[in-house]
């Protein structure tokens, strides 16, 4: 049997061809339901999220700064209440972008505006797990040049662009729905 391998440091052009011969293992499956394959896209919106776990990968670019790589579930009551995500924050701080997401992260995890100001702040792992924090899901539709869907553009948000986005969701929905969710953060402790 013979199975394409693409590997990442490859073009498809350049994929390997391997052969898989002969191989075993015990495998215990019993009352695991099998995969189903699909995933649940989160609709586009401000969401309450809890921090459930985080690290720190390379960047893919030589010489570049690492992504810190943040696993958030969200805990809005509502049809996406549970469903988990992944969010990247860069740190290479030479770039706005990153230094504005970082800030967003900051404040939705309890952080003050005086104490960001004040100066550098160090951060760790702990100080992020099971804290509560808020992210924006933007909606992108198409393809990409591998002709795979184009990913959500998903983002921390401070507590004001929470509370803004959720009276804009307000006021565009149908009579009688409603907003839910948290309305601020506890303090973080820097």
């Amino acid at each position: 049997m013979a199975a394409r391998l693409n590997r990442s440091n490859h073009t498809q052009q350049e994929s390997e061809t391997i052969r898989m011969g002969n191989w075993s293992i015990n495998a215990n499956v019993a009352g695991v339901q099998p995969f189903e394959p699909g995933f649940k896209r989160i609709p586009e919106g401000a969401y309450a999220v809890v921090i459930t776990d985080s690290e720190m990968k390379p960047s893919k670019d030589p010489g570049g700064a690492p992504n810190i790589i943040f696993d958030v579930k969200i805990t809005e009551p509502g049809e996406s209440q549970g469903i988990t995500a992944k969010l990247y924050v860069g740190t290479d701080l030479t770039k706005d972008g990153n230094k504005k997401h970082l800030r967003a992260l900051l404040l939705g995890v309890g952080a003050t505006p005086a104490t960001l100001d004040a100066g550098a702040v160090a951060l760790t792992a702990d100080m992020f797990v099971n804290k509560p924090a808020f992210i924006y899901v933007e909606a992108r539709e198409g393809k990409d040049e591998q002709g795979r869907n184009l990913l959500d553009n998903r983002n921390f948000i401070a507590p004001q662009f929470y509370e803004k986005k959720k009276i804009e969701a307000m006021q565009n929905r149908p009579a009688g729905a409603t907003a839910t969710g948290p309305t601020a953060a506890a303090p973080m402790g820097l």
